[in-house]
């Protein structure tokens, strides 16, 4: 799978590979989120839980691991 394919999925598709196919690297916590750090194939996935809700919030793919974190959530 290429992030071109996962970013053409719905959340729900993005959520099952991440589950299946995804590798956690690292998490981070940020007020009110866990983010959660993933490989999958030739890409890095990032997940967002709200720690409030207990829910996943966001699911963003990035080819570089160093502009994973940087950008803002909001």
């Amino acid at each position: 799978m290429t992030l071109r394919d996962f970013s053409c999925l719905s959340d729900v598709g993005k959520d099952e590979v991440v589950s299946l196919w995804g590798d956690v690297l690292t998490e981070k916590l940020v007020p009110g989120y866990k983010i959660i750090l993933y490989k999958v194939d030739s890409f890095f996935v990032e997940v967002y839980v709200d720690l409030r809700r207990k829910a996943v919030q966001k699911i963003k793919g990035c080819l570089r691991s160093d502009l994973l974190y940087t950008n803002n959530f909001f």
